[in-house]
């Protein structure tokens, strides 16, 4: 909707990027005082635990929430008719001819941008930007949506700091491509010693450790992706048949499995289109969970059955899932482990198995039939691609 008044100050062309014209002082406190008495309209963006500003057209500053007072121990007076990166204190708001959003560096900032498109749009926009400051920088995820009040077309922004989540990206991803690099090197050096010497039963248990533990670190990496929104599956033809029983294998020697049986029933298992990682991590979670659930001498089984487009990987066994339990089975950090469980397990079961599988994660348990986790898998390879 247009803006029914219009008394900015006209600053001609002087301006490498966004318009450069701004309200006059009259215009900015009228509509100051239009919002706050607008019905429920400060006390909403009150309500939000994240920075909130209004903007006018020209992107000044004409109301915000009581975070921003409490953050920069400032009053509405200090605040308003600012751009939001003269209030921050841009160190490229003074670059500008004419401030915040003027500037030849204001053309790759996502808080200019967003603004502006939501300007052009009329819809809600989200953009990540780095705002650089004189002591340092932020990372922030700016959203923006139209607002009109009694005529007059604003812009909610709100402005979220994720610095801390980009510190923590950049150091995992520096921490899994390093770690990843020393794992590769000790496996080719041990291989290096194994075609040296005899055969040796000793080096090919190292070599097999070594590779679990990279299969391991890889799982982790792609979990940390696929929580981001990263995570690209890599499709290839599995062989169930033969993936299933190696599983079976690997977690008959954990140390969980001291005392107990895993079974693999996997025969008539067929051919899917999936990533291999993904879904060993997914059944891998569901064979250890169910190992650490059973008592000495009971048998974890994993099957595998085929109806119609489908194929299910089931694993069972004989305990029962209390129903307080069931209800938050899947919620991320929620463990039934004291000390160093890490409540990822089943979590990352729904994850992986759902949004980048394209499967279906799921458990029933009852006093007569036991536990059960299941991963229903499509056999269309269009559904599997994610086409």
């Amino acid at each position: 909707m247009k803006d029914t008044t219009d008394a900015s100050v006209a600053l001609a062309n002087d301006t490498d990027f966004a318009p450069a014209d701004r309200s006059d002082i009259h215009h900015l406190q009228a509509l100051n005082t239009l919002i706050e008495s607008a019905p429920h309209v400060k006390e909403l963006i009150d309500a939000m635990p994240f920075v909130v500003l209004l903007l006018n057209k020209n992107r000044q500053i004409v109301s915000a929430n009581q975070k921003v007072y409490s953050l920069l121990g400032v009053e509405i007076h200090d605040v308003l008719g600012k751009r939001p990166g003269e209030l921050i204190g841009c160190i490229h708001a003074d670059g500008g001819p004419n401030g915040c959003g003027t500037g030849i560096h204001c053309k790759v900032c996502g808080a200019v941008n967003a603004v502006l498109n939501c300007m052009d749009s009329g819809q809600r926009v989200t953009e990540e930007c780095r705002i650089a400051l004189h002591g340092g920088a932020l990372d922030w995820e700016v959203t923006t949506s139209p607002l009109v009040i009694e005529g007059h077309s604003l812009v909610c922004v709100g402005i979220q700091d994720i610095s801390h989540q980009k510190r923590r990206s950049a150091l995992e991803r520096t921490f899994f491509h390093d770690i990843i690099n020393q794992i590769g090197a000790i496996t080719g050096f041990i291989k290096l010693m194994a075609d040296e010497y005899d055969e040796s039963e000793e080096l090919n248990e190292i070599i097999t450790l070594t590779n679990e533990l990279l299969e391991e670190v890889l799982s982790q990496r792609n979990l940390s992706l696929a929580e981001n929104g990263d995570l690209t599956p890599n499709n290839e033809c599995v062989e169930l048949k033969s993936l299933l029983p190696r599983l079976g294998q690997l977690y008959q020697r954990h140390p969980v499995a001291k005392g107990k049986t895993v079974s693999v029933s996997a025969e008539n298992a067929p051919a899917i289109l999936t990533d291999v990682q993904l879904i060993k991590r997914v059944l891998g979670n569901m064979i250890k969970n169910a190992l650490e659930a059973s008592s000495q001498d009971e048998i974890v089984t994993v099957s595998c059955d085929c109806q119609a487009d489908t194929v299910s990987i089931h694993v069972h066994n004989s305990a029962i899932i209390p129903q307080e339990i069931q209800l938050q089975v899947f919620n991320r950090s929620f463990t039934t482990k004291t000390g160093t469980g890490r409540g990822i397990g089943t979590y990352s079961m729904k994850l992986l198995g759902e949004k980048y599988l394209k499967g279906r994660v799921f458990f029933v348990s009852t006093p007569e039939s036991g536990t059960t986790f299941t991963i229903a898998l499509p056999l269309n390879t269009d559904e599997q691609s994610g086409r």
